[in-house]
């Protein structure tokens, strides 16, 4: 939650399996934010991922979603970090998860 305290956030979009909702959970408190639910984040749907993210474009979003992404296009994380986009998409900056 801490890593995303200097981003301005609408929206919180997440898998709606348990554990992407206790995740975005506290962030969502935290920014008095509702979540959304989009089942095709879920777990084994991540092919579709991308249309998410393309219908996100340009908005302040947050996205909880499970495993390797394909547009990560490779690029190490580790579970419960954030990948920050640009504009267009791409992955622009790395946080890795709080302690």
């Amino acid at each position: 939650m801490e890593a995303l305290a200097d981003y301005e956030l609408d929206r919180i979009v997440s898998s709606p399996y348990v554990r992407c909702v206790q995740t975005v959970e506290p962030l969502a408190k935290a920014r008095g934010l509702e979540i959304e639910f989009d089942e095709q984040l879920g777990a084994d749907r991540l092919h579709e991922v991308p249309q998410v993210l393309e219908r996100l474009k340009g908005q302040n979003a947050v996205v909880c979603t499970h495993g390797d992404l394909p547009g990560l296009g490779g690029r190490p994380y580790q579970k419960g970090s954030v990948w920050v986009l640009d504009e267009a998409g791409e992955p622009a900056r790395y946080l890795p998860p709080s302690d």
